[in-house]
């Protein structure tokens, strides 16, 4: 699934800092891309893009999140923290014992602003029942593999992060699911508000209903125009009875991820900046934050200059 509509080097330019990695390695072109199901660049293009920034900044610090590995085996496990450890080099910031507290001054004096999590160990993965795949099954203190204490010197192991997956499929929920999750985040991790909708079934079904329907309502189109009357009937029909909410908002259903983040992504800024403003959140994490043009950026940077209260 793609979720941004934007190129590693322009998220950066526009002020993203926070990158959620999902990568899977290709056994026939024995290589590794960045992918949430699609395929982008590969992760050593990735990285010299990061870098690139990096090198031409100095007091810019950007997170990157490993939070999938797809199709992985220890090995390859191994060989992509050499590669992250190897590509990113000095701007690396090493984790430290004060961890998620760990002041930005201390960073840019160093100057060391990469700060890349990356799992600690490695556990084979499981075929997914939703596509068959080979996705994650996730990570546990004991696997076929373990990061060096060399490795373990530049990248922060993932217990660093709290980064939950969204379950809710609707707006009211989420937003009570949202607040849950900011309540009862951990002390002492960086915590990622995850400001999206993971589509169920159900959800991709009604999609790809009101896409069919709008399909066969364009007058214009070649194709709707010959097929049979009572297959111009029929088909839409099917789709409406399968998924009523196409009945009453065929117009409206989102039918990609993109117009799902038009309007998901929208309301996650008001809620930020409305409701959230004092809950001094570190990482807010949407998909298309572009299709709210610089509104999720620009609460962001209001937040972050506003000044903190020491009681």
């Amino acid at each position: 699934m793609k979720t941004q509509g934007r190129e590693i080097e322009a998220q950066l330019d526009d002020g993203i800092r926070y990158l959620d990695l999902r990568i899977y390695q290709d056994h026939e072109e024995q290589n590794i891309f960045v992918s949430n199901r699609y395929r982008s660049c590969t992760l050593k293009e990735m990285l010299e893009r990061v870098k690139a920034f990096l090198d031409r900044t100095e007091l810019e610090i950007v997170f990157l999140d490993f939070s999938r590995l797809y199709s992985f085996d220890a090995i390859t496990y191994m060989e992509t923290a050499d590669l992250i450890v190897e590509t990113l080099g000095n701007h690396l910031a090493p984790p430290g014992p004060a961890g998620a507290t760990a002041k930005v001054q201390e960073l840019w004096d160093r100057g060391q602003r990469a700060v890349v999590f990356y799992p600690e160990t490695y556990q084979p993965s499981s075929t997914c029942e939703l596509c068959g795949s080979l996705c994650p099954s996730g990570f546990s203190v004991s696997g076929e593999a373990q990061l060096t204490r060399e490795q373990e010197a530049k990248l922060w192991s993932r217990s660093h992060v709290y980064a939950p997956e969204p379950t809710a499929h609707n707006f009211d929920d989420m937003k009570a699911e949202l607040e849950r999750q900011i309540e009862s985040r951990p002390a002492g991790q960086f915590f990622v508000l995850p400001g999206f909708v993971n589509p169920d079934c159900y959800m991709v079904a009604c999609g790809q209903g009101a896409r069919t329907i709008r399909f066969f309502n364009d007058g214009e189109d070649l194709l709707a125009r010959c097929l049979p009357g009572f297959l111009r009937m029929a088909i839409p029909r099917f789709w409406r009875d399968l998924c009523p909410e196409v009945m009453a908002a065929s117009n409206r259903t989102p039918v990609s991820l993109k117009e799902l983040a038009e309007e998901v992504t929208l309301r996650v800024v008001a809620w930020v900046s409305d409701d959230w403003e004092a809950d001094r959140l570190n990482i807010i994490s949407v998909d298309w934050y572009e299709v709210v043009d610089t509104q999720l950026l620009d609460v962001v940077k209001q937040l972050t200059m506003k000044p903190v209260a020491v009681a």
